[in-house]
């Protein structure tokens, strides 16, 4: 955890480690971290050593820190300054070394309002569908993956949001280029909790908190990540839908306190106080007037005026929008992408609530474009 304290310039640095001893006897060790900057072998910091004893086969959680690190460089998406720390483990069997990479930046919302680092942001991006190269599927290479990201970055994207858990060479490139990212839970479909059972209910429930906790557990020193998304397009007025959510937010917040929550709505064109979307940190609404669904400029503004009197005081995201060629009956061509770009944009506009955009998609799902 790295968090900033902006008026002084300094950070808070703490460090937790989870220990396990694997053996069959009780094992001494002694656990400490030294924090580097990026790119430089450099010390700016260093904490513990603290001594631990652990019986056979137990684990304990090992917190070093808070410690105040001074002259700390913000990360930010016009300056992704980066840290190492190194986690080591020394004890007589012999000595373990983690190295995470992190940044310092803290992600709030004020009101109606996204701040990075005490700055007022206003995010806008594009969403990447991986897997869609005909060749290479989800064996993509990293020279794909950096292209892509480049090209994303070179437009500028600040902000993206996925469907699920990414490659790590994903990760890695955000942290160092500066694009925020909300990452999911891949849960979605207004059927996936439609007329089911409890039984079914149980198990759609533990195989999202499974891999809420995977994700977490691998991705959480990631700074390009601010959000984590619970799911979908799910039926956010369905107590099915409500129950999953509910259980998948409360584990997060357990598990990850510092990061933001949302979910997908595509159900809060009628009624959406009756949705969940105003339950968690900020509000996400797809939309496809235009192109899925009929409609045009004037029906966003109506959609987002609603959206606004339903949850007054609270960021909206408009989490998809745009002219996906990834079903026959969309019509192919640019100019149709570039007419809802640059309609619907200028609709976001027009409400201040509006924290954040991001247009679906970046290379056409599932397509040969």
């Amino acid at each position: 955890d790295a968090v900033p304290g902006q008026a002084s310039g300094s950070a808070e640095i703490r460090v937790r480690a989870t220990v396990r001893n694997a053996t069959t006897q009780t094992q001494k060790a002694n656990v400490c971290a030294t924090i580097l900057r990026d790119g430089s072998s450099d010390e700016v910091m260093h904490l513990g050593p603290i001594d631990v004893a652990l019986e056979a086969d137990r684990e304990q959680l090992v917190d070093l820190g808070p410690a105040t690190l001074q002259n700390a460089a913000l990360w930010h998406f016009d300056t992704p300054h980066l840290y190492r720390a190194i986690v080591e483990l020394n004890s007589p069997p012999g000595a373990h070394e983690v190295i995470e990479q992190f940044g310092i930046r803290k992600f709030e919302v004020r009101g109606p309002a996204f701040y990075l680092n005490g700055e007022k942001v206003s995010l806008v991006g594009v969403e990447r569908m991986a897997g869609s190269h005909p060749e290479l599927g989800f064996a993509e290479t990293a020279e794909w993956i950096d292209s892509n990201h480049r090209d994303m970055k070179n437009l500028n994207c600040v902000f993206t949001r996925v469907h699920w858990p990414q490659d790590r060479r994903v990760l890695d490139f955000c942290d160092r280029h500066g694009i925020l990212m909300q990452e999911e839970v891949p849960a979605w479909g207004p059927e996936t909790f439609s007329k089911i059972s409890d039984d079914v209910q149980h198990a759609l429930e533990q195989n999202g908190l499974e891999q809420l906790r995977e994700m977490i557990r691998r991705d959480r020193n990631h700074p390009c990540i601010v959000a984590w998304g619970l799911c979908n397009e799910v039926d956010g007025k369905n107590p099915r839908s409500q129950q999953f959510a509910h259980a998948i937010s409360a584990e997060a917040r357990r598990l990850d306190p510092s990061r933001l929550q949302t979910y997908a709505s595509h159900t809060l064109g009628i009624d959406p106080g009756a949705d969940m979307a105003g339950e968690f940190d900020f509000i996400s609404t797809n939309e496809y007037y235009g192109s899925w669904t009929p409609g045009g400029p004037g029906d966003v503004e109506a959609h987002l005026d609603r959206i606004s009197k339903a949850f007054p005081g609270k960021p909206i995201v408009v989490s998809e929008y745009g002219w996906c060629e990834c079903q026959p009956k969309i019509v192919p061509g640019d100019g149709n992408r570039v007419d809802i770009i640059n309609s619907h944009t200028e609709v976001f506009r027009k409400f201040p609530e509006i924290a954040g955009a991001i247009y679906f998609d970046y290379n056409d799902y599932r397509t040969l474009v």
